[in-house]
């Protein structure tokens, strides 16, 4: 069981869970991996945008499917750690007496961040099965929710992330205004 009791004096207070720049470097670390190792995996080869045809997406995803696999794989793997920095982040700024909405603000920005990778890159690893491009209409749609989960979806939470824990480090200069 863990004491949960407040410090007594001259005892110091363990700020409790994992480091945050730990977990930032491991989720940013993750994303760029997944990036570079579709890049390798696929001679160099662009992305194939969902706006092209439907049928240029589904050869894309044809030509491409285990670079895709992997790729998502990796993708889905960097958002563990985005939600985890996201809760870590809110329970140390309340914790340091934080009484404004931007934790929270942040928080739900990181968790919806890590929610809508995590699905972007479900589908995308849906997209590298043969059963699903050979549909070449459902194989465009779901490139379409790849794109808007992967992307809209996934940076509007990283904004409110960024915002609600910048905003209240800086007013309350919890960080230096650089960082902020």
């Amino acid at each position: 069981m863990t004491d949960v009791s407040p410090p007594r004096a001259g005892q110091t207070v363990r700020s409790g869970g994992p480091n945050p720049g730990i977990l930032a470097a491991v989720s940013l670390g993750l994303t760029v991996a997944g990036l570079v190792t579709a890049a390798i995996m696929t001679g160099g080869s662009t992305f194939v945008s969902p706006f092209s045809t439907a049928g240029q997406v589904a050869a894309y995803f044809q030509e491409n499917a285990i670079a895709e696999r992997v790729a998502g794989m990796i993708q889905f793997g960097s958002a563990v750690p985005l939600g985890i920095y996201a809760a870590t982040v809110y329970a140390r700024m309340l914790r340091l007496g934080v009484r404004v909405p931007g934790p929270g603000i942040g928080f739900f920005g990181g968790i919806a961040a890590a929610l809508f990778l995590m699905l972007s890159a479900s589908v995308g690893w849906l997209l590298s099965r043969p059963e699903i491009t050979t549909d070449v209409t459902l194989t465009h749609a779901l490139a379409f929710l790849a794109f808007i989960t992967g992307g809209v979806g996934y940076v509007t939470g990283m904004g409110l992330l960024v915002a609600g824990t910048a905003v209240p480090g800086l007013i309350l200069s919890l960080v230096p205004r650089w960082l902020a």
